[in-house]
């Protein structure tokens, strides 16, 4: 189908066997890229991003990305970020 599609489009737009080749090198590694499945979020971690969640009282989230596990905690304005400091720095 691809071969099928470069085809028509060589011939109606008159493409020069450059363009040919570049069009087919894009076609060839967008066939072979497969979407990447995430594995699930474990519970526990969803368990914790809720207690802090609560603990903190603003939106937590925990990413988790190639191996690397982030918390994300949100604040509206400077003195939100200010509070949230406090907190978790026990002032």
């Amino acid at each position: 189908e691809g071969r099928k599609k470069l085809t028509d489009k060589l011939v109606k737009e008159q493409l020069s066997v450059r363009e040919t080749e570049a069009i087919a090198r894009l076609l060839s590694s967008k066939a072979e890229q497969k979407p990447k499945e995430k594995p699930p979020v474990p519970k526990s971690y969803k368990t914790v991003a809720r207690a802090l969640k609560d603990s903190l009282g603003t939106a937590v989230k925990i990413k988790s990305s190639n191996g690397k596990n982030k918390i994300e905690i949100e604040f509206k304005d400077e003195a939100e970020l200010k509070r949230l400091f406090k907190q978790l720095s026990g002032e």
